[in-house]
């Protein structure tokens, strides 16, 4: 078997050569200003270590079937969103995470939302807005509700609404069921 990489030092590797792309071009003619900014790439401030870590266990929620038994989804949710297998066509009910059925229930109630949570976290940010909009279309169909759905999901290359934080590794969801506010 050939040699193995280690990742850390490639990391290592790569820092050292973007710092030295970086200091190649800087031309700061106040020192004060180029001996600051210098310290801080030195210091690392554009390559932070390595983070490593597992999942998040978000706070469970109740199922689709209870919310379809409150009133805040259509029935035929229901039969739209259990968890489906080849052993079990029929399904059980869908268990959603607290924040999942807390924007349903803001959906049904015509507030506006944001979801923010780590990218790939498996929190289901998606199921925070196409619930919503799938409920619209079937109170739509059943002459429930009004047609008006706005639904915008942002991944951290564009933009990170609602989280109060600069983390990179956020995206957000952010839903307007009806109503006339911004989000």
């Amino acid at each position: 078997m050939g040699d193995r990489m280690n990742i850390f030092d490639l990391r290592e590797q790569l820092v050292r050569v973007y710092g030295d792309f970086i200091r190649g071009f800087l031309k700061i003619g106040d020192p004060g200003l180029d001996a600051f900014v210098r310290a801080e790439l030195d210091r690392g401030v554009l390559w932070p270590e390595p983070w490593i870590s597992l999942n998040p266990s978000f706070e469970p929620g109740g199922h689709i079937d209870s919310l379809v038994d409150e009133g805040v989804l259509e029935v035929p949710c229901r039969e739209i969103f259990p968890i489906k297998s080849d052993t079990d066509p029929v399904g059980r009910p869908l268990r959603l995470h607290r924040h999942q059925a807390e924007s349903i229930e803001a959906a049904a109630s015509g507030d506006n939302y944001v979801v923010t949570t780590g990218t790939g976290s498996g929190s289901g940010k998606s199921l925070s807005y196409i619930v919503p909009i799938v409920n619209r279309v079937l109170g739509i169909a059943l002459g429930m509700a009004s047609p008006a759905v706005r639904a915008t999901s942002s991944h951290r290359d564009s933009w990170v609404i609602g989280s109060g934080s600069t983390d990179a590794s956020s995206t957000a969801t952010v839903c307007s069921l009806g109503g006339s506010g911004s989000v």
